[in-house]
C-alpha cells in the first residue's frame, strides 16, 4: 500500500524545470513501496539551504585521487597555508622593510713598514730564519746597522791624567787627617812657632785645623776620581761635574803657585798639577771624544 504523496512534490506528469533555462526533464519515478518523505528535521519549502557538511572518505579501495584534507567547510583559508615572507595578520599589503642600518664610520687604517726585501745579489737568509725580514745586525730596510762607537784613546789618556793628582791628594789628605801629630812634635819647628804667633792660634787649634784640611782634601780627591771613572764609562753628566771640579781645583793651585814665586822649588808641585789637570780636560773635549759621548747619549 503506497503512502499519500506530498503536496510539495511535483506530480509525475510534470517535469522538473531547471531554473533559468525553461527546459523540463522527465520527473524521476519513485519506486513502488518507497516513501518520498524527507527525513525528519529537513524542510524543503521556503527554507534556506543548509551548509554543506565536510566530505570524508568512503571505506574501500582507493582511487588514488585525494582532495586536500582537512577541507575547511566555511570557505576560509586554512591556518598556516601562506607562502613564506607574506603578511599573516592584518590587511594584506607590502611586507614591512627593515630600516636602513646606520652607516658605520670609517677610520683610516694604520700603515706599517713592510719588512725588508732581499736585495739583488744578496745572500739568502740563514736556515731557520723566514725570508723577507731583516737579519741580525740590519735595520728595517736591510742595511747593516752601525756598530757601537769605540772609545777613543784620548778618553783613556784623560782618565790617567785625572787619576794621578786625585790619588796624590787622597793619600796626602788621609795622612794629614790620621797622622799621630802631637804639640811636642811641632813645637820643635821654628816655622810653626812663627805661624802660630802670626795667626794667633794655639798648638791644639793648629793641629785640629791640619786634620780638618786633610779630611777635606781626601774627600775632594775621592769625588774627583769617582767622576773621572764615570765619565770614562761614557756618562756626559759626570764629565760636566768633572769639569767644574777641575776648574775649582785649578784656581786653588793657581793661587798657591803665585804665592810660591819667591821659592821656585815650592812652585813645582802646583805647576805640575795645573798642567796635568788642564791636559786631561782638553783631551776630554776633543772631536773624537765628543762624538763618542754623543753616541753614548743616543
Amino acid at each position: 500500500m503506497s503512502s499519500t504523496p506530498d503536496p510539495q512534490q511535483p506530480s509525475p506528469s510534470e517535469g522538473n524545470t531547471t531554473p533559468g533555462t525553461g527546459d523540463t526533464t522527465p520527473a524521476e519515478q519513485t519506486p513502488t513501496g518507497q516513501s518520498t518523505e524527507q527525513p525528519t528535521g529537513q524542510s524543503t519549502g521556503g527554507a534556506a539551504p543548509q551548509e554543506q557538511a565536510p566530505v570524508y572518505y568512503r571505506p574501500g579501495p582507493s582511487s588514488g585521487h585525494y582532495p586536500q584534507y582537512p577541507q575547511n567547510p566555511y570557505g576560509g583559508k586554512a591556518y598556516g597555508n601562506h607562502p613564506y615572507g607574506q603578511q599573516i595578520y592584518g590587511q594584506p599589503g607590502t611586507p614591512v622593510q627593515n630600516p636602513q642600518p646606520y652607516a658605520q664610520p670609517t677610520y683610516p687604517q694604520p700603515t706599517y713598514p713592510q719588512p725588508a726585501q732581499q736585495q739583488p745579489g744578496a745572500y739568502p737568509p740563514p736556515q731557520g730564519q723566514p725570508a723577507g725580514y731583516p737579519q741580525y745586525g740590519q735595520d728595517a730596510w736591510g742595511r747593516p746597522q752601525a756598530g757601537p762607537v769605540p772609545r777613543p784613546r784620548s778618553v783613556t789618556l784623560a782618565l790617567v791624567l785625572f787619576l794621578l793628582p786625585a790619588a796624590l791628594f787622597l793619600i796626602g789628605g788621609l795622612g794629614l787627617a790620621f797622622a799621630p801629630l802631637t804639640p811636642e812634635m811641632l813645637s820643635a819647628q821654628p816655622q810653626v812657632d812663627e805661624a802660630l804667633a802670626q795667626s794667633g792660634l794655639t798648638m791644639t787649634q793648629f793641629l785640629s785645623f791640619i786634620r780638618t784640611a786633610g779630611a777635606i782634601f781626601a774627600v775632594g780627591a775621592a769625588v774627583y776620581a769617582l767622576l773621572a771613572i764615570v765619565a770614562f764609562l761614557g756618562k756626559f753628566g759626570a764629565l760636566v761635574g768633572l769639569t767644574v771640579l777641575t776648574v775649582v781645583f785649578d784656581l786653588f793651585w793657581l793661587v798657591a803657585l803665585l804665592g810660591s814665586l819667591a821659592a821656585p822649588a815650592g812652585a813645582l808641585v802646583p805647576l805640575v798639577i795645573l798642567a796635568v789637570s788642564i791636559a786631561g780636560l782638553v783631551l776630554m773635549y776633543q772631536a773624537p771624544a765628543r762624538a763618542w759621548f754623543t753616541a753614548k747619549r743616543a
